[in-house]
């Protein structure tokens, strides 16, 4: 009897792994589907700096550190990182952006991008396969030199 409900186990497992992406991905409503799974994706977590005050007296360059929020249905393409001057997220503040690989946990930016006693936003956008994104996520913090 354990060795049926063990093979009737591995069956279903079996199964289940081959046979739900494609329920999930269905040609009749994927697109709406692959919507809502992208959208209960939670946003990238940004771990340094965070929205305190950094010091780079002497310092060559500002280390970025994130987690990637994850998703098992939807792989993910590339990163995105963005860094403007101020809390005012346009183009025009834009200091630095760059495409990074999905596999990218952090990133270290020239200390001369910044200026003393300014305040600036960094973020993180997660863009998956077909071209569907992530729930961003930005923090603000201030520069003393």
């Amino acid at each position: 009897m354990r060795n049926k409900l063990l093979l009737v186990y591995l069956l279903f497992t079996v199964t289940l792994t081959f046979f739900a992406p494609m329920a999930v991905f269905s040609k009749d409503d994927g697109e709406g589907r692959l919507d809502s799974i992208l959208s209960s994706v939670s946003s990238p977590k940004l771990k340094y700096p965070g929205d305190k005050e950094v010091y780079l007296a002497g310092k060559k360059s500002l280390k970025f550190q994130w987690a990637l929020a994850k998703t098992t249905l939807v792989a993910l393409d590339y990163i995105e990182f963005y860094l403007y001057k101020g809390e005012v997220l346009t183009e025009e503040n834009l200091v630095f952006v760059k495409r990074l690989t999905n596999k990218t946990y952090s990133i270290e930016v020239d200390s001369s991008l910044f200026e003393d006693g300014q305040f600036y936003t960094w973020g993180i956008r997660q863009f998956f396969l077909r071209g569907e994104e992530s729930n961003e996520s930005f923090v603000l913090f201030m520069v003393s030199k």
